[in-house]
C-alpha cells in the first residue's frame, strides 16, 4: 500500500507512530491544503482523524483505507476491506468529486467536565463497552475481526445486566441493560449488525438496547443479532433521535468507535452532515439502499410501552 502511495505525485505519506498525534496531524493536513486525508486503520484510527479534519474547519474530505480489526465505519459505507481496493476508490471518487457530508456523535460526559468525544460509526456500552475494553493487541491481531465475538463469547458468562435510564429526544425508558448500541452506522463490533436501520446522513441516531436476557436465550438472540432479526424482540428496546442521554448505574464501559471511553452517564448529539467523506461509485447510504451484508435497510422501531 505504501508503494502504490508514494508512486502516486499527488499524494503523501505520513506515517504518525503515535496515537495520540493522529488528529494534531489531521488537522496540520488539512489546513497546509489537502484536500483530502485518508486514514489507513481501524475505527479508532479513522474516528482520531475525523476529529482532526472536524477541528480544521476546511473542506478537506476524508477518505477510508481499512487495515484494522472492525472496520465497521468502512463496512457501512461499502469500503472495500482490501487497501488497494479502497485506495482505488478514493482515487476515482476524487476524480468524480464524489464526496457527500456524513452526521457526527458528540460525546459528554459529567465525570469528564468541559471535554468532548467525537465518534462518527457507533457508541457502545455495556457488555460490547467492556468487550472492547478487554481485547488486547495481539488478540486483535490473532483473530482479526471474530477478536470481538470470542471476547464477547466469554465476557458474557461474567457480565451482569446494568439499570439504566434513556432519554431520546424527550422520549424516556428504563431497563436493565445486557447491552446499548447508540450507532450512526449499522456495524459494530467488527461487522455485526446491531443496528440495520442506520443512516449516517439522516441526523438521528438509532438506540438498541438487549435488556436482561435468561441464559437459555441467549444463543437464539445473538444468531437474531448476527443475522440483523433482532429488532422487534421483545427483550431488545429500539429508539431513534437526535439527542440521547443515558445515566447508568454499577459497572457500565462505553466504547467509542472502537476506544474505551468513560464509565456511567453521558450525554450524545448528533451534528448532522458534518464531515465530508468519499463514496464508492454507487453506494450512498442516504438513498435507503442497504449496506452489504444486511438484508433489509428499513426496520420498525419501537419504545417502551
Amino acid at each position: 500500500m505504501a508503494e502504490a502511495v508514494r508512486a502516486d505525485p499527488a499524494a503523501e505519506l505520513r506515517s504518525i507512530e503515535d496515537p495520540s498525534r493522529l488528529a494534531d496531524a489531521a488537522t496540520a493536513a488539512a489546513r497546509e491544503g489537502f484536500e483530502v486525508v485518508a486514514a489507513a486503520g481501524g475505527d479508532g484510527t479513522v474516528s482520531s482523524v475525523a476529529t482532526g479534519l472536524y477541528r480544521s474547519r476546511t473542506d478537506a474530505a476524508l477518505a477510508l483505507v481499512p487495515i484494522g480489526t472492525g472496520n465497521d465505519l468502512a463496512r457501512h459505507l461499502g469500503v472495500p476491506l482490501e487497501p488497494a481496493a479502497a485506495l482505488a476508490v478514493a482515487r476515482e471518487a476524487v476524480d468524480a468529486g464524489r464526496r457527500r457530508s456524513i452526521d457526527l456523535i458528540r460525546c459528554e460526559s459529567p465525570q469528564r467536565p468541559g471535554q468532548r468525544l467525537l465518534a462518527l460509526n457507533a457508541v457502545v456500552g455495556g457488555l460490547a463497552g467492556r468487550v472492547g475494553d478487554r481485547i488486547q493487541s495481539e488478540h486483535r491481531r490473532r483473530w482479526g475481526r471474530f477478536a470481538y465475538l470470542r471476547a464477547g463469547l466469554g465476557e458474557l458468562v461474567r457480565y451482569r445486566p446494568v439499570p439504566i435510564r434513556l432519554d431520546v429526544d424527550g422520549r424516556r425508558f428504563e431497563a436493565e441493560a445486557l447491552l446499548v448500541v447508540l450507532a450512526g452506522g449499522s456495524f459494530a463490533g467488527g461487522g455485526i449488525p446491531f443496528a440495520p436501520s442506520a443512516d449516517l446522513f439522516d441526523g438521528r441516531l438509532d438506540v438498541v438496547v438487549i435488556t436482561r436476557t435468561p441464559a437459555w436465550r441467549i444463543p437464539a438472540t445473538l444468531v437474531r443479532v448476527l443475522g440483523a432479526r433482532h429488532i422487534g424482540a421483545d427483550n431488545v428496546l429500539c429508539a431513534r433521535g437526535r439527542s440521547v442521554e443515558l445515566e447508568a448505574g454499577g459497572d457500565f464501559w462505553m466504547n467509542a468507535d472502537g476506544e474505551t471511553w468513560v464509565p456511567g452517564s453521558a450525554r450524545f448529539e448528533v451534528e448532522h452532515a458534518a464531515l465530508p467523506v468519499l463514496l464508492p461509485a454507487g453506494r450512498d447510504p442516504g438513498n435507503g439502499a442497504a449496506p452489504p451484508g444486511v438484508s433489509s435497510y428499513e426496520a420498525p422501531l419501537r419504545t417502551e410501552r
